[in-house]
């Protein structure tokens, strides 16, 4: 699934919108069923759904390995949890936490050895 192109402050604020990206991804409640990978504890893990953000930054993590279906799992965070170690296709990279926020995963769903 591609990123929207919406200049909307918030996911949440998208998902009000008509033809909005996370129409699939709602629960039944109204709830998104995707969260940020940087809201999810250490040890979890989930699919990749979406990434949201600049199109350099979502580029670079395509490169990366961090595309929509991936598995992937948190490991640790940092001590000030300013950056966080996800394990993706058979690797582990540190990211900030103002990139794994853009980063929005189905929880559970397969996510890999943490």
């Amino acid at each position: 699934m591609q990123p929207c192109g919406r200049l909307l402050s918030a996911c949440e604020e998208c998902a009000e919108a008509q033809g909005c990206v996370l129409k699939d991804l709602r629960g039944a409640e109204g709830t998104a069923k995707a969260v940020p990978l940087s809201k999810m504890p250490a040890g979890s893990g989930g699919k990749i759904a979406y990434v949201k953000g600049d199109g350099k930054i979502i580029r670079r993590l395509f490169d990366l390995g961090l595309t929509p279906g991936t598995a992937v799992a948190v490991s640790r965070f940092s001590p000030f949890r300013s950056s966080i170690e996800i394990f993706v296709r058979g690797s582990r990279l540190a990211l900030g936490k103002e990139i794994c926020s853009g980063i929005f995963v189905e929880p559970g769903s397969s996510g890999g050895s943490a």
